[in-house]
């Protein structure tokens, strides 16, 4: 079903509400004035009342949202876990396709009347052909924002210079290649002649770069470049600002502050994508570990991207926001491995819970129960604890144990599929929106029908006054034999014009028959005269067969030839009478 729905809001009403956000809210703190128009003329503005359900959990997330005025709460299993507030966006991390987003995670509700902005997620693919340069604008906020979210997940903080290294010429798929086989080792095996994974680090940047499409790998290559860096070679200084990062392909990458050797950065990961997505300096020096080849992409390499293809940018985008959202998780993995085997025992014991008081859990339900700390939920955790304050919980590790709440609301109800959408009993479900464009479909649609109704009562009083009025006026009855005579006049002509109108389609339908007859008669004089060009044929050749070969007497015309001369002579007969009428119409035209 397609959605039609129109903006509640007027533009200037649009403008000034964008405008104070812009004032006040991080999000929309980077938008300039031309970006402001371009977010007013892409997104419908339309109302939420106080108590109206926005997103239902397990539905299809169809639409990204911003909340322009007015508030919401989340709500997991009727438990309320932060407040969405003007500014706050919602569907974001579906829109960027992050693990376990594609649905809905939490419920919310609307906690007081005010204004949505929202596109829907099919729509945003058109948008970046009608205007990439706006489109790209919003995803790159949107991958800042998302991975703020998964940073004070995991880590609990908030997500927020360089040399000319010498650049090769290679060739773009050689790159791709390069890329491809990212993380893949080659083993020596006489039976199978053939790489394998090494499957102790299964999820590099090769996994996520393996999801796009060969056309935006192509693209992202094209507009990088493959830079060597030698030993001890600076990439990045300290407190330098930078427009660009790096995806090592071959060596290794040392990191060092204050004198000190810390970070070894391997084959597969990113450098300066944090400091490139905002703005920041870098918060130490960066040099080379042996020789080594990285691929270097730059602000002006994705602005040229930006102009050959908006999707395609996108889809890159999202991808890297993926890579950088697993690279957060895998920090806090590795830093609290105990946290997560505690994590991985509560929702063991959570399931086996269930199992004691409902019957065992299917094979499917333990999958996707499993999968569940795998995924990503548009959960603000900064929120949870300021409404939250418990003194047992350290702050160093704060947003993974109120994370841990989080997943034990979602296993407590029996029968949670994560990963699954349930089935509903609204027929419009089947339609793919979610519930509250689906309420707000409903509501448009009664509102149209509803001030349809009242125009045709008003335009039927108005018709029936008319008519009131007509009655009460005395009437003269030698005017109205006068009238009716007229009446009689008007539709006599009316049968005249429609019997001129019979003539004329009797008249056009006897030439197009005569027309048709004779395309037959022509037709049919072809197909004699095709017989006869056969039979002249056989003939001709028969007889030249059977006359015996005499080189010394000159060449006799045949019966084709007296044929073909015949057919000539025809045509020039025709000519000449064509011809001749030309001539006698022109001069009866004279006369």
């Amino acid at each position: 079903m397609k959605l039609r729905l129109h903006s509640e809001l007027k533009k200037d009403q649009i403008l000034l509400g964008l405008e104070h956000l812009r004032k006040h809210t991080k999000f929309f703190s980077k938008f300039n004035k031309k970006q402001l128009e371009a977010f007013e003329a892409h997104f419908k503005f339309i109302s939420f009342k106080e108590k109206q359900q926005l997103t239902k959990r397990g539905e299809p997330v169809d639409y990204l949202g911003f909340i322009i005025k007015g508030s919401a709460q989340t709500l997991i299993e009727n438990v309320q876990k932060q407040i969405l507030e003007e500014g706050d966006c919602i569907g974001f991390m579906a829109c960027l396709k992050m693990q376990g987003a594609e649905i809905q995670q939490c419920d919310i509700f609307a906690k007081e009347d005010g204004y949505l902005a929202f596109i829907k997620l099919d729509d945003i693919r058109l948008l970046a052909k009608r205007d990439s340069q706006f489109t790209s604008f919003i995803f790159m906020q949107l991958s800042l924002l998302a991975l703020d979210y998964v940073s004070n997940q995991f880590l609990g903080k908030e997500y927020i210079q360089h040399n000319q290294q010498q650049i090769l010429e290679t060739a773009s798929k050689k790159i791709i290649t390069m890329l491809d086989n990212l993380g893949v080792v080659e083993v020596v095996d006489p039976k199978k002649k053939k790489k394998q994974i090494d499957e102790n680090d299964i999820k590099t940047f090769r996994h996520f770069w393996n999801e796009l499409e060969q056309k935006e790998k192509r693209l992202f290559v094209q507009y990088s470049n493959l830079v060597e860096i030698n030993t001890s070679e600076i990439v990045a200084r300290q407190h330098d600002n930078t427009n660009s990062f790096y995806i090592i392909l071959q060596g290794e990458l040392v990191e060092f502050k204050d004198k000190t050797a810390g970070k070894i950065y391997k084959v597969g990961e990113i450098i300066g994508i944090k400091e490139y997505l905002t703005g920041q300096s870098y918060s130490s020096n960066i040099y080379g570990r042996g020789k080594c080849l990285a691929l270097k992409i730059s602000q002006s390499g994705i602005q040229d991207m930006i102009e050959i293809s908006g999707s395609s940018v996108l889809q890159i985008v999202s991808m890297l926001t993926r890579f950088e959202a697993y690279q957060l998780r895998k920090q806090f993995e590795n830093q609290f491995p105990d946290l997560i085997l505690n994590f991985k025992s509560k929702i063991e014991n959570e399931v086996e819970q269930l199992k004691a008081i409902n019957k065992p859990l299917t094979k499917k339900e333990q999958f996707t129960t499993s999968q569940l700390t795998n995924n990503y939920f548009e959960i603000n955790v900064q929120k949870i604890a300021k409404n939250n304050q418990n003194p047992d919980i350290e702050q160093e590790v704060i947003a993974p144990l109120y994370l841990l709440d989080i997943y034990k609301n979602l296993v407590s109800k029996r029968g949670y599929q994560p990963n699954e959408i349930k089935d509903r009993k609204d027929p419009m479900f089947e339609t793919g929106l979610s519930i509250f464009l689906r309420d707000k479909a409903h509501e448009q649609r009664a509102e149209l029908l509803r001030q349809k109704k009242l125009q045709k009562q008003s335009k039927g009083k108005q018709i029936q006054k008319e008519d009131d009025e007509l009655e009460n006026i005395p009437i003269d009855p030698f005017e109205q034999l006068n009238n009716d005579y007229y009446n009689v006049l008007l539709e006599n002509e009316k049968l005249h014009d429609l019997v001129f109108l019979l003539e004329e389609r009797i008249k056009e339908m006897n030439e197009q028959h005569k027309q048709n007859k004779e395309e037959l008669q022509k037709m049919q004089t072809q197909i004699r005269k095709n017989e006869l060009h056969k039979e002249l044929l056989s003939l001709d050749l028969a007889r030249q067969i059977l006359m015996p070969a005499d080189k010394t007497q000159r060449k006799k015309t045949t019966l084709y030839d007296n044929y073909h001369l015949q057919i000539v002579e025809n045509k020039k007969f025709k000519r000449t009478v064509v011809a001749a009428e030309r001539i006698l119409t022109l001069s009866q035209v004279i006369k």
